[in-house]
């Protein structure tokens, strides 16, 4: 190893990180291949305690269990949101702002929303509307797949690199008036 490697390995090392799990739930909403994966690699780094997925498809939840991309699965939107402090839209993007009225009133009062959708902008400005002050969006894009087709099955590999975050306040903000 090179000692510039071996440097920035000690520092990385020595930087106080913060405690795990991040999130008592985690709940994705549509978990399919970038959903599932998410879920795979969320458990892998033990960065949520939980995760529930939701979705229509019976057959697919239940891969997404069998594959250990969540813990446990339902149909029903409400019983997928309720308590959960990190929710994921999975879905298309056109979905978003339905999903997410339906899920406010069930989210934890501190909620993270985010989403895994390639639009950002004014989507991400008509959910923080519809959120409350004390939770917070994060529109992401992730920055994932794989140079050669693969099977539909999610893996944890297929975060190699860190997701894109849009550029807005990562802290509650005021309503706009």
């Amino acid at each position: 190893m090179s000692p510039a490697a071996s440097t920035r390995l000690q520092s990385e090392a020595n930087t106080p990180r913060p405690p795990l799990p991040l999130f008592k739930q985690m709940t994705i909403v549509g978990v399919g291949l970038i959903g599932g994966s998410l879920g795979m690699v969320c458990k892998q780094q033990r960065l949520v305690a939980h995760i529930v997925g939701t979705g229509r498809r019976i057959e697919n939840l239940k891969k997404a269990v069998e594959f250990h991309a969540i813990d446990r699965f339902t149909t029903n939107l409400e019983d997928s949101a309720s308590g959960t402090d990190l929710l994921v839209l999975a879905t298309p993007v056109a979905t978003f702002e339905a999903i997410l009225k339906v899920c406010i009133p069930h989210l934890a009062l501190d909620a993270v929303v985010t989403d895994v959708g390639s639009v950002k902008g004014t989507l991400v400005a008509r959910m923080e509307d519809l959120v409350p002050d004390a939770m917070s969006v994060v529109g992401a894009h992730p920055i994932a797949g794989r140079k050669k087709a693969a099977s539909m099955r999610p893996r944890w590999t297929y975060f190699m690199v860190p997701a894109a975050f849009s550029p807005r306040p990562l802290v509650p903000r005021r309503r706009r008036s």
